[in-house]
Order: structure tokens, then C-alpha cells, then sequence
């Protein structure tokens, strides 16, 4: 980067930044000639608006823990909460929960954790090495940087809670939910908060006496709400089931499998290949189908792969498994595997 720049960041005082949110919310300044930096200031300069800059993922890092240092130091807004946190497994589901519990607290894990290297996962360094294998094979695979921050940003609010709220576990019975129930407990160590888990699936069922609801997000808000009712305050964590948990983060995350099951109340690991033949099975179904065999698009063979599987590791890894069946020779192709919707596969004649 050019010496005479300087960046200036408008601090959102109460919030770590991520990768994207950095890069928007700063300005480029030129330093006058002969001005010396500590006798800057950009309130008494005009930003740069000609020209574009390039930032390498160094700088951005930096970039990044600098600002989120400074807000660790003033107190992030979880830091100063004092009613309670809702940890959940997703997204979708974290705003599904605010809705029905009319807007409370809720972190979200910002990855899937059914796929791919999770050993070490606490420490940067088995962060290191998730990101770069996601990076390596998964193609709709965010920006590095922006993932690697977005998960540094929420393990920062984890570290954050504050000792006197309670905490609530949200998950369900499938593979990525249990994965990150014992990653939650694994990451919350020592601290000494009560902690609620609420399993969604067994909460539901017995609620509605209906047939198990095993995602969260299959649930309306108002159910969420009755769900949250009946368990706030029944579901407290004993220190047993502490260890026993953290016991079993050990052990899935040490077994080096790129694939994880939830099946009869247990996680399991399976080798990375274990949906190839159900893939290879679907395309000669789908080929029989077709009055002469011809190339199929990839997101269409996913959809009813999906369609008849209960255990759904996501759409994405499919396409990787997939896109290395025409590595390997086992499948013909035509287009650019850059997504799913971008080619075309089928058997060998």
C-alpha cells in the first residue's frame, strides 16, 4: 500500500466488524505533502473518491483486529447485555427465534458443521484449516477473508457473555445442530452461567404430539415461542452433562472425517465419499428417464438427491462430490464446474 494513505474506519462502538462491513464502512485519505500522519485528521480532509484501492487479505486482516480490538476495550453490546443470549444454530433460525420470542438476543453460528475438518476448531489454527479446505472444495464458498471473519466476530460475542445471564441452547435432532451444541459447550469452557438447552425436536413433539420436527426452521415462531416456554426454565445443564458433551466434541472432532451423521441418538463419522454411489445410482436414474442418454444439469440431479435423503449434507457438498466423479473420470461433463447451475454431467457411454 502506497505510505502517504490513511484509512479511517467510523466505529460502530458496540459491534465487532467483519470483512465486508470493514471495507464499506471506511474511507481513503491522501496524506498532504509534507504532512506528518500524527497530524492528520480527516475531519479537515476530503476523502478519496477518484480512485479505487486493492487490499491484500493481510491488510485486511489487520485491519479488522485492530478495530474489533478497540470495541473488546470499550465493551461490545453483548458485554453489556443483562437479560439473557440465545445461541442458536443458523441464521434462518436465529431470526425465526427473535420473531416468536419478540426480539431477543440471538447469536448465530456462521457455518455448517456437518462438512469438512473440524479438529481444533477452537484454536485459530484448526480455523485455519477448515476455512482453507472449504476454500479448496466447496464452490459457493464465500469470500475467505469474510468467512474467517464473520467466525472470529462470533467466537469474540461467545467470549463476550457476560458470567451473571443465562444461557439458551437452541438445536434439533440432525447432524449440523448436534455438531454445534458440543462446539458451543466446548467454547463456552469456564464460564459459570446457568445453561438451558432446548432440544426443538423432543420439545415439539411432545408439545404438539405430532411426528418429530427435526429443523428448526420447519417450526413457525409462534411454535418457537411455546417451545421456549415450556423449557426456559427446565433444561437446566448439569456439570455431567457438561463434560460428557465436552467429552464428545473430543472425540468427533479428533476422528479427521470430512462427513459427520447424527443417527439413533449419536454422531457418527463417514468417510467423504459415502454419497458418491447414491449419486452415480440417481444420474442412471434419471438417465432412464430420458429417451436418449444426455448430459443432465447438476442442480437438478442435487434437488432429487436431496428430495430422497434424510441425511442432508447440503446441496454444496453434493456439487463437490459430484465434481469429483468428473475428476476422477466417472462422469463426462459439459460446461464450467463453477456452480451447480453453470454444467452438465453424465455416465460414461
Amino acid at each position: 500500500m502506497e505510505p502517504n494513505i490513511v484509512i479511517v474506519y467510523h466505529l460502530n462502538e458496540d459491534h465487532y466488524v467483519t470483512n465486508g462491513e470493514c471495507l464499506e464502512g471506511n474511507e481513503v485519505f491522501h496524506l498532504k505533502e509534507g504532512m506528518n500522519f500524527f497530524d492528520f485528521n480527516h475531519l479537515d480532509n476530503d476523502p478519496e473518491t477518484e480512485r479505487g484501492y486493492f487490499f491484500e487479505d493481510s491488510t485486511i486482516h489487520e485491519m479488522i483486529n485492530e478495530i474489533n480490538q478497540e470495541v473488546k476495550k470499550r465493551g461490545s453490546y453483548i458485554a453489556n447485555l443483562s437479560s439473557s443470549i440465545h445461541l442458536v444454530p443458523s441464521d434462518q433460525d436465529s431470526g425465526s427465534i427473535k420473531v416468536g420470542l419478540r426480539r431477543v438476543n440471538a447469536l448465530s453460528l456462521p457455518d455448517f458443521l456437518m462438512v469438512g475438518p473440524i479438529e481444533n476448531l477452537v484454536e485459530k489454527s484448526g480455523q485455519n484449516v477448515r476455512s482453507e479446505w472449504l476454500f479448496d472444495h466447496i464452490n459457493d464458498f464465500r469470500e475467505k477473508v469474510e468467512y474467517e471473519s464473520q467466525f472470529s466476530q462470533f467466537l469474540l460475542y461467545i467470549d463476550d457473555i457476560p458470567k451473571q445471564i443465562p444461557i439458551y441452547i437452541w438445536f434439533a435432532d440432525n447432524t449440523h445442530d448436534q455438531v454445534f451444541l458440543r462446539f458451543i459447550i466446548k467454547l463456552l469452557g469456564d464460564k459459570k452461567n446457568n445453561i438451558y438447552l432446548i432440544n426443538t425436536t423432543e420439545s415439539w413433539s411432545s408439545i404438539s404430539n405430532q411426528i418429530s420436527v427435526n429443523r428448526i426452521n420447519n417450526l413457525n415462531p409462534e411454535n418457537l415461542r411455546q417451545i421456549f416456554e415450556a423449557n426456559k426454565n427446565s433444561k437446566l445443564l448439569t456439570i455431567e452433562q457438561r463434560k460428557n458433551y465436552e467429552q464428545e466434541w473430543k472425540v468427533i472432532s479428533e476422528q479427521g472425517d470430512m462427513l459427520r451423521a447424527w443417527k439413533d441418538k449419536q454422531l457418527h463419522t463417514l468417510p467423504e465419499d459415502y454419497f458418491d454411489m447414491h449419486i452415480i445410482e440417481k444420474i442412471n436414474e434419471m438417465h432412464h428417464r430420458q429417451k436418449d442418454k444426455d448430459f443432465i444439469q447438476v442442480g437438478m440431479i442435487i434437488y432429487e438427491l436431496l428430495e430422497g435423503i434424510e441425511m442432508n449434507p447440503g446441496a454444496d457438498f453434493m456439487e463437490y462430490r459430484i465434481r469429483n466423479l468428473v475428476y476422477m473420470g466417472l462422469l463426462g461433463i459439459k460446461g464450467i464446474p463453477k456452480s451447480m447451475h453453470h454444467y452438465k454431467v453424465k455416465m460414461p457411454s
